[in-house]
Protein backbone atom coordinates (compact mmCIF):
# COMPACT_ATOMS: atom_id res chain seq x y z
CA UNK A 1 0.00 0.00 0.00
CA UNK A 2 1.49 3.19 -1.05
CA UNK A 3 0.18 6.10 1.29
CA UNK A 4 -1.07 9.45 -0.51
CA UNK A 5 0.03 12.79 0.16
CA UNK A 6 -4.37 13.18 0.54
CA UNK A 7 -3.87 10.75 3.63
CA UNK A 8 -0.68 11.16 4.97
CA UNK A 9 -2.06 15.12 5.77
CA UNK A 10 -5.23 14.17 8.65
CA UNK A 11 -2.29 11.76 9.94
CA UNK A 12 0.24 13.80 9.79
CA UNK A 13 -2.11 16.69 11.65
CA UNK A 14 -3.25 14.36 14.52
CA UNK A 15 0.38 13.22 15.24
CA UNK A 16 1.81 16.81 15.33
CA UNK A 17 -0.45 18.45 17.03
CA UNK A 18 0.15 15.72 19.80
CA UNK A 19 3.76 16.49 19.47
CA UNK A 20 3.43 20.33 19.75
CA UNK A 21 1.80 19.85 22.90
CA UNK A 22 4.49 17.38 24.55
CA UNK A 23 7.19 19.63 23.64
CA UNK A 24 5.68 22.47 24.96
CA UNK A 25 5.24 20.69 28.76
CA UNK A 26 8.34 18.74 28.50
CA UNK A 27 10.62 21.22 26.60
CA UNK A 28 13.59 22.08 28.67
CA UNK A 29 15.50 25.44 28.05
CA UNK A 30 18.19 23.98 25.52
CA UNK A 31 15.69 22.17 23.46
CA UNK A 32 13.68 25.48 23.46
CA UNK A 33 16.69 27.62 22.38
CA UNK A 34 17.46 25.14 19.47
CA UNK A 35 13.56 25.05 18.24
CA UNK A 36 13.80 29.19 18.26
CA UNK A 37 17.35 29.10 16.23
CA UNK A 38 15.33 26.78 13.83
CA UNK A 39 12.76 29.01 13.52
CA UNK A 40 14.49 32.14 13.44
CA UNK A 41 17.00 30.59 10.50
CA UNK A 42 12.99 29.89 8.84
CA UNK A 43 12.28 33.52 9.59
CA UNK A 44 15.41 34.59 7.71
CA UNK A 45 14.25 32.76 4.39
CA UNK A 46 11.36 33.70 4.76
CA UNK A 47 12.23 37.75 4.96
CA UNK A 48 14.23 36.83 2.03
CA UNK A 49 11.62 35.20 0.20
CA UNK A 50 12.90 32.10 -0.12
CA UNK A 51 11.69 29.66 2.17
CA UNK A 52 13.32 26.39 2.52
CA UNK A 53 11.43 23.24 2.34
CA UNK A 54 13.91 21.51 4.51
CA UNK A 55 13.57 24.27 7.48
CA UNK A 56 10.16 23.77 7.57
CA UNK A 57 10.58 20.06 8.05
CA UNK A 58 13.30 20.50 9.99
CA UNK A 59 11.46 22.60 12.50
CA UNK A 60 8.44 19.98 12.48
CA UNK A 61 11.25 17.22 13.05
CA UNK A 62 12.28 19.48 15.94
CA UNK A 63 9.03 19.41 17.40
CA UNK A 64 8.68 15.78 17.14
CA UNK A 65 11.65 14.94 18.99
CA UNK A 66 11.41 17.52 21.95
CA UNK A 67 8.29 15.41 22.66
CA UNK A 68 9.91 13.11 23.81
CA UNK A 69 7.99 10.12 22.14
CA UNK A 70 10.22 7.58 20.23
CA UNK A 71 6.72 6.14 18.40
CA UNK A 72 6.10 10.06 17.41
CA UNK A 73 9.63 10.34 16.16
CA UNK A 74 9.57 6.71 14.55
CA UNK A 75 6.23 7.47 12.53
CA UNK A 76 7.33 10.98 11.17
CA UNK A 77 10.38 9.56 10.31
CA UNK A 78 8.57 6.84 8.16
CA UNK A 79 6.43 9.52 6.54
CA UNK A 80 8.96 12.09 5.89
CA UNK A 81 9.26 11.11 2.66
CA UNK A 82 5.71 12.42 2.22
CA UNK A 83 5.86 15.21 4.75
CA UNK A 84 8.52 16.51 2.42
CA UNK A 85 6.87 16.17 -0.42
CA UNK A 86 3.99 18.15 1.07
CA UNK A 87 6.12 20.71 2.74
CA UNK A 88 8.13 21.45 -0.36
CA UNK A 89 4.76 21.13 -2.64
CA UNK A 90 3.03 23.71 -0.08
CA UNK A 91 6.19 26.09 -0.35
CA UNK A 92 6.08 26.52 -3.72
CA UNK A 93 2.52 27.32 -3.41
CA UNK A 94 2.81 29.63 -1.04
CA UNK A 95 5.75 31.58 -2.85
CA UNK A 96 3.18 32.64 -5.06
CA UNK A 97 1.42 35.11 -2.72
CA UNK A 98 3.32 37.26 0.19
CA UNK A 99 -0.06 36.90 2.10
CA UNK A 100 0.24 33.36 2.18
CA UNK A 101 3.56 33.12 2.93
CA UNK A 102 3.59 35.36 6.03
CA UNK A 103 0.10 33.81 6.88
CA UNK A 104 2.50 30.52 7.07
CA UNK A 105 5.15 32.18 8.75
CA UNK A 106 2.97 33.33 11.34
CA UNK A 107 1.23 30.10 12.01
CA UNK A 108 4.81 28.82 12.68
CA UNK A 109 5.56 31.93 14.73
CA UNK A 110 2.71 30.82 17.16
CA UNK A 111 3.22 27.38 17.73
CA UNK A 112 6.89 28.52 18.75
CA UNK A 113 6.12 30.92 20.89
CA UNK A 114 3.46 28.61 22.38
CA UNK A 115 5.99 25.61 22.96
CA UNK A 116 8.57 28.41 24.25
CA UNK A 117 5.85 29.59 26.71
CA UNK A 118 5.32 25.74 27.81
CA UNK A 119 1.69 26.11 26.65
CA UNK A 120 0.70 22.64 25.63
CA UNK A 121 -2.71 23.36 24.56
CA UNK A 122 -2.13 26.37 22.97
CA UNK A 123 0.50 24.44 21.02
CA UNK A 124 -1.66 22.12 20.28
CA UNK A 125 -4.15 23.81 18.74
CA UNK A 126 -1.74 26.36 16.63
CA UNK A 127 0.07 23.25 14.86
CA UNK A 128 -4.05 21.94 14.67
CA UNK A 129 -4.52 24.56 12.71
CA UNK A 130 -1.29 25.48 10.99
CA UNK A 131 -1.50 21.80 9.58
CA UNK A 132 -5.32 22.13 8.84
CA UNK A 133 -4.14 25.64 6.73
CA UNK A 134 -1.51 23.05 4.83
CA UNK A 135 -4.14 20.87 4.33
CA UNK A 136 -6.68 23.46 3.33
CA UNK A 137 -3.74 24.53 0.28
CA UNK A 138 -3.10 21.38 -0.77
CA UNK A 139 -6.59 20.18 -1.28
CA UNK A 140 -7.01 23.95 -3.01
CA UNK A 141 -3.84 23.36 -5.48
CA UNK A 142 -5.43 20.21 -6.54
CA UNK A 143 -8.68 21.37 -7.30
CA UNK A 144 -7.57 23.71 -9.65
Amino acid sequence: YTLSLHDALPICQTIEADAAYYAAIRADKEQKAKLQAIFDSLESSVHSKHLSAKKDFEFHMTIATIAGNSITEQVMSTLSDKLLKVVTHNIVNTLISEVKREEVFEEHRQICEAISSGDGEKARQKMWKHLQGARDRYEKLHKQ
